[in-house]
């Protein structure tokens, strides 16, 4: 008989590729640039950023969150980072520019706000109205957006970015030490503590070394070319251990099924344009029908920066709630799930019209973003578990559970959770 060949030996994996090396000390500087906080702050957080990136606007709450919380000693320094297919970007970083060159750090941040508030109003009416807004002389703004008067400054910002490799936005150097992406308050809070203790130990070893000039001073010894290391191996146990039980920060006007008194509450936090968050309903309706008053289920909302249409379709969705309560978020969800690919304006309007919202208010409540207060305070209460949140995410009795799972496990865990409640 024929013996099959047993063919060229399988190619090895390939190696892992080096990564920059996240504890080393990068000279980051920060002269001329916006600022938020004192000079003399013991830690100085240098964010490259990007006025279209999604990701830069969900961190801003978490920036905020720390300032409050290190008061004068942290720093915030801006960097433009406008990356090339967000094509609002580059103009928006411009405007920033101008307002920071007439009306320096305060006038550079109230711009900054404007812009984030409104990610989708970019072009150049928009600009204008929030140079207005800022008091900035309207003659000489047209003329730096006309004349591109700060692309050089914006090109040099983004230059530094590429020496440093900050590839991607948000992009932070804590003291110079990297942090990437828009992470959770206590993963920058571990960063930030570690910084505030190196610098404490710093002035005290070196008495010449002034809170002012410690910046500079780290600065003058850190390293100027990116260090490459081996990634660490992945672990073997998952990030999530399933018997922990986290904390979440309730929302008790949030919309919900169920007495406020049962014995298991389920925090579900999904995304109107995530397939799976539109999967995993007709599973939610069997829990409501089997677990009745047993089980109080909460919507909350947790829009995914790459989903263009979910931050908008969840503010509708909370307006549906607004003017017809759980009925009319329930009949509004179903028909956002029902369309993932009519998610546009006109379509959550003709969603409201057949519902019967009133259509005014609707209209002023995507117009002013009136729920995205509640919608962001939804996001941050997710990513402050410290859970790996993605959509759809549950936390049936404080314990975690990810994704469109079957019937049967949802099950399972909700037994367990009403076994451990008695």
């Amino acid at each position: 008989e024929p013996v099959d060949s047993p063919g060229p030996a399988p190619s090895p994996a390939p190696a892992p590729r080096p990564q920059p090396d996240p504890a080393q000390v990068l000279r980051v500087p920060v002269a001329g640039a916006p600022s938020r906080g004192p000079s003399t702050a013991l830690v100085t957080a240098v964010v490259f950023s990007d006025f279209q990136c999604p990701f830069c606007a969900r961190v801003n709450v978490t920036l905020d969150a720390l300032r409050a919380r290190y008061g004068n000693e942290l720093r915030v320094v801006w960097r433009h980072q406008p990356l090339p297919f967000h094509p609002d970007a580059r103009p928006a970083a411009e405007a920033a520019a101008e307002a920071f060159a007439q009306r320096g750090n305060a006038g550079f941040w109230r711009m900054h706000d404007l812009l984030f508030a409104h990610p989708r109003e970019l072009d150049r009416a928009h600009l204008e109205g929030y140079a207005r807004t800022v008091g900035l002389d309207l003659g000489r703004f047209r003329s730096a957006l006309d004349q591109h008067t700060h692309e050089a400054a914006i090109a040099r910002d983004a230059a530094l970015a590429a020496g440093l490799e900050a590839t991607g936005t948000p992009h932070f150097f804590i003291n110079g030490v990297r942090l990437v992406g828009a992470q959770p308050e206590a993963t920058f809070a571990r960063q930030i503590d570690a910084a505030l203790a190196a610098a404490r130990a710093r002035l005290a070893a070196r008495p010449a070394v002034t809170r002012a000039g410690l910046y500079d001073a780290l600065m003058a010894t850190a390293d100027t070319a990116v260090r490459r290391v081996a990634p660490a191996p992945a672990a073997d146990e998952p990030a999530d251990d399933p018997d922990r039980v986290y904390v979440v920060a309730p929302d008790p006007a949030a919309p919900a099924f169920g007495p406020r008194a049962a014995r298991v509450v389920i925090e579900h936090f999904t995304d109107f344009q995530c397939p799976f968050c539109a999967r995993v309903a007709p599973t939610i309706a069997q829990i409501r029908e089997r677990y009745g008053d047993r089980v109080r289920f909460v919507w909350r909302n947790y829009p995914l920066p790459f989903h263009d249409r979910a931050l908008e379709s969840a503010e509708a969705a909370l307006e549906a709630f607004a003017q017809q309560g759980n009925d009319g978020y329930d009949r509004f969800r179903d028909a956002l799930f029902a369309h993932p690919g009519g998610l546009a304006r006109a379509d959550l309007e003709r969603y409201a019209e057949a519902q019967g919202l009133n259509l005014a208010r609707f209209r002023s409540a995507l117009d002013q973003h009136t729920h995205a207060a509640r919608i962001r305070r939804d996001v941050a209460a997710a990513d402050a578990t410290g859970a790996s949140i993605g959509t759809p995410a549950f936390f049936i009795g404080g314990r975690f559970v990810a994704g469109a799972l079957p019937f049967a496990e949802f099950q399972r865990r909700i037994d367990a959770a009403l076994a451990a409640a008695r």
